[in-house]
């Protein structure tokens, strides 16, 4: 394996043996301290080899912690993806010493374990949690970016790779069953990219120069683009290509009473709409009071705006220019925009969990308090007492709205809130914090037992 540091010496960590001093009859209690963390240090960068899997991965070392007089703490790593919150970690528990080698297999398996995609750098987090009877401290968190390798009953995922697709630098493309073609809709950033594999060989494919459409392997040409949303597809029998960029604007915005119809920059900004990349947009906003709004494209202008269908008001048609679409009272509502079929809607939406494991089962809905709502980040919270099952967050009682995990993430209690996604499992009975975020672009959800 290659990585990006080799530790030369695997202890150098310096004990302090007093727990209190007595000078001039002043005794001082020594301080609870926390483990740091010693190495990684936040820089490191590797990449995985399958010849080496038997090999060192790397040390992680640490500072002794400090939990009492008397107290000898044992110690556990804990590791989750970057975006993470340690709600539900990799562990490997029971260490008696200040340091831990780890094998590359061993690594390889847990980024597995956590979802990771092989063949691309992942951000990884870890931290040391110091134990001893009811004391515990924890480390701050260290990162540090993994490369693995794929396993052989692993799927081979291509995707693009390059500027264009943002830090990480790989944008799986979606299958087509059975089928060696893949696809994509989405907003790209001005850059470059390749079509890549994930496989350990990570071969690469450009653009042919000479041959419009068609691909060269490990060579050929960057695909050059714009702040843009894209369609792009992959036929990897005949390495051919499509690329075609979408008619439909990037961002749609909402202006309207809400926000005293300021379309600027200053002030209380238009909010933006969830671009889905297929001409339709949507966004739950709080309304305090019953009102107007119109959508614009561009902050700061109002051409394009879209409203109402004059010669038709309320019957869901949307126009350039027309009347304002109407908001009948206060609350939590879902916009949507369709500019494919020129429609619109607006949904009144109650959101609360509801299933096995909440207290009124399949058969009614544990509301949130609106009293907890966070109105800048659009974020509803709740603690509760569940039972082992299951739940989902629902936003109307005809189901039309409901969110649950991403399809065949097996219901993890953090993620993405997907419209219609599966049920999330509770594995073990307790008290919980739940947060449901409605923030434009970026539904989530975590469940924390406490």
């Amino acid at each position: 394996m290659k990585y990006s540091k080799i530790l030369l010496g695997v202890m150098a960590i310096l004990f302090a043996f007093t727990s209190c001093e007595n000078k001039d009859d002043v005794v001082s209690a020594k301080p609870i301290t926390a483990p740091s963390i010693q190495n990684p240090d936040g820089s490191a960068s590797y990449v995985l080899d399958p010849a080496d899997a038997n090999g060192s991965f790397d040390t992680f070392l640490w500072t002794e912690a400090y939990l009492g007089e008397g107290l000898t703490p044992t110690y556990e790593l804990q590791f989750d993806l970057g975006t993470g919150d340690f709600s539900d970690p990799k562990k490997i528990s029971d260490i008696e010493g200040f340091y831990y080698g780890m094998k590359v297999s061993d690594m390889n398996q847990m980024l597995r374990e956590m979802g990771t995609t092989a063949g691309v750098l992942s951000n990884i987090q870890f931290r040391v949690v110091a134990k001893a009877g009811d004391m515990v401290q924890a480390s701050t968190a260290v990162s540090f970016l993994v490369n693995r390798y794929i396993y052989q009953d692993e799927i081979i995922t291509i995707g693009l790779f390059g500027t264009s697709v943002g830090d990480q630098e790989f944008m799986p493309m979606v299958n087509e069953a059975g089928t060696n073609n893949w696809s994509i809709t989405s907003l790209l950033k001005e850059g470059d990219f390749v079509f890549k594999d994930n496989s350990y060989r990570q071969t690469t494919f450009g653009k042919d120069a000479d041959n419009d459409g068609n691909l060269i392997e490990n060579g050929g040409e960057k695909f050059i683009t714009m702040n843009k949303v894209y369609t792009i597809t992959y036929n990897g029998d005949d390495l051919t290509y499509t690329m075609e960029e979408s008619s439909f604007p990037n961002q749609l915005y909402v202006v309207g009473d809400w926000n005293g119809w300021n379309n600027s920059n200053s002030g209380t900004i238009p909010d933006e709409l969830s671009n889905n990349f297929d001409g339709t947009y949507d966004v739950f906003m709080n309304w305090t009071a019953a009102g107007g709004f119109k959508i614009i494209e561009t902050i700061g202008s109002w051409d394009p705006q879209y409203a109402d269908l004059a010669t038709d008001p309320g019957n869901n048609k949307l126009s350039k220019g027309g009347e304002n679409i109407s908001i009948p009272d206060a609350g939590m509502f879902f916009i949507q925009a369709d500019l494919a079929a020129m429609s619109w809607t607006v949904t009144p939406t109650v959101w609360g969990i509801i299933g096995s494991s909440t207290p009124l089962g399949w058969d009614g809905q544990t509301n949130f308090d609106v009293a907890n709502y966070d109105a800048t980040t659009k974020t509803y919270t709740m603690e509760i007492d569940l039972t082992a099952g299951e739940l989902k967050f629902r936003g109307t009682e005809d189901w039309n709205i409901n969110f649950g995990s991403v399809k065949g993430n097996g219901g993890d209690l953090v993620g993405e809130a997907t419209i219609g996604g599966d049920n999330i499992s509770i594995t073990e009975a307790g008290t919980y914090v739940i947060m449901l975020q409605l923030a434009s672009n970026n539904y989530n959800y975590s469940i924390v037992k406490k």
